[in-house]
């Protein structure tokens, strides 16, 4: 009776919904979904306008970062090409993390000199026709990047590969990852894609093109979430994005051992594909961790008789990169 009574209730709204000026009937429409939650989500589109400021709208003293994405020619960040890159300048209080919003968009198409194949034209849509004799200024670059904080790329183990060879500029800047440097699943949202982020928060926009995709995620990262204690993604980065870690690498490591090392969190790495790099299994950990990890590795499986190791300094300005800060070996 009660779901007779609520469903007369609803039809009275529609006929009253029905009745106003059409411009205003697709809010009203997500209204009356919104009351039914547990039958009904309700995904609004993404609303660019609410993120863009006027620079005059920048209180004194903010900070700038950037938000930063490509579109390329494959999924290789060591052969394949820039095509399109996406930018946006985020102003934001340095001291508590909140965005006041977007101060400039960057977005700009690149030809790769040779044809963009068919798999990659299917994911972004930017065909030959779109890019060809086109090329990104250096200068303009430079420019957008040289006064941020820092430069969030969801994905950055991806991007800041691709970005630091097309521009140089970009090897001086700090960068965080909003994919691995937030824990999702802590907010109750079980996956990383951007999209599907976007999804959980009540949005949706038409990704993989580049400057699009960065002002979903400043959205995304200004969004308050339960699971945060109501903090926002951003501020759990910048929380830390600063924090140095060690990489150490378990050279030597005997080959009966990689299973263990793998369930542990260790990846291979090989100089074939990854210049600089040792060809060993090697993990990154927090500093306070870096003594018990070393325990570990000599108890559990790797050097009975002593331990002697290389090991790396992580910090933002060479995380997501094959550069290394060597420092003194580690022994056991």
């Amino acid at each position: 009776m009660k779901q007779d009574t609520n469903m007369q209730s609803v039809s009275t709204t529609l006929q009253d919904i029905l009745k106003s000026p059409e411009n205003e009937q697709p809010a009203l429409l997500a209204a009356v979904l919104d009351k039914f939650p547990q039958l009904f989500r309700v995904l609004r589109s993404l609303n660019v306008d609410e993120l863009i400021i006027a620079p005059a709208e920048v209180p004194e003293g903010a900070g700038f970062l950037v938000v930063a994405d490509t579109e390329t020619t494959g999924t290789d960040n060591t052969t394949d090409d820039i095509i399109e890159l996406g930018m946006v300048e985020v102003a934001y209080d340095r001291e508590i993390g909140y965005i006041y919003g977007v101060t400039r968009v960057f977005n700009e198409l690149e030809d790769p000199g040779r044809a963009i194949p068919a798999q990659a034209a299917a994911v972004n849509g930017i065909t030959d026709e779109m890019v060809a004799g086109k090329r990104i200024s250096d200068a303009e670059v430079d420019a957008f990047v040289k006064d941020a904080d820092l430069v969030i790329c969801h994905n950055a183990k991806f991007d800041r590969t691709i970005l630091e060879r097309r521009f140089p500029v970009f090897t001086t800047k700090a960068f965080a990852c909003s994919q691995r440097q937030v824990d999702w699943q802590a907010g109750g949202i079980t996956g990383t894609k951007l999209d599907y982020i976007a999804m959980c928060l009540g949005f949706f926009f038409e990704g993989h093109r580049a400057s699009v995709d960065c002002l979903a995620l400043v959205k995304v990262l200004n969004t308050p979430m339960a699971g945060f204690d109501g903090q926002t993604p951003l501020q759990r980065i910048l929380e830390t994005y600063k924090l140095e870690a060690r990489r150490i690498w378990a050279t030597g490591a005997h080959f009966d051992f990689k299973d263990l090392l793998k369930k542990r969190g260790y990846h291979w790495h090989d100089p074939a594909n990854e210049p600089g790099a040792e060809k060993a299994w090697a993990m990154d950990v927090a500093v306070e961790d870096f003594a018990a990890e070393l325990d570990w590795l000599k108890a559990e499986c790797l050097y009975g008789k002593g331990l002697s190791m290389p090991v790396d300094r992580i910090n933002a300005y060479n995380r997501f990169t094959s550069r290394r800060t060597p420092m003194e070996r580690a022994y056991r």
